[in-house]
């Protein structure tokens, strides 16, 4: 699992378009959050609940920096050249989020198998 964190004031997508036959539903609405730490997640090959608690660890030590509790987990694929299937991928981040809001922290996901608009400002 590969994972950009950025401290951010803002962020905000919307869903476009469905890009795999898998991706989750949603609506096309858009969505803002503020005041946030936006975890860009690419899920690779051999990828499996261990990485999900490492990265559960990286969310703690982020937090306790940053002083932040609300987090972004947006899925990603350009991190990584070694993908794990989509199933996987959802899984695993469905994982994570289930773990980061069992910390007691306030977690949007962005939707799985979408291309999003994106704007973001980082601190």
């Amino acid at each position: 699992m590969r994972i950009l964190q950025l401290h951010c004031d803002e962020v905000e997508y919307k869903p476009i378009k469905k890009e795999i036959p898998s991706a989750e539903d949603t609506s096309a609405e858009s969505r803002l959050i503020r005041e946030c730490v936006l975890l860009f997640v690419s899920v690779e090959e051999k990828d499996d609940e261990s990485v999900v608690d490492q990265a559960v660890s990286e969310v703690e030590k982020a937090q306790a920096q940053l002083k932040c509790d609300t987090f972004v987990i947006y899925p990603y694929a350009h991190l990584s050249n070694h993908l794990s299937s989509p199933k996987i991928a959802k899984e695993v981040l469905e994982s994570l989020e289930k773990k980061v809001e069992g910390l007691g922290f306030s977690v949007h996901h962005v939707p799985f198998g979408w291309n999003k608009s994106l704007t973001i400002k980082v601190k």
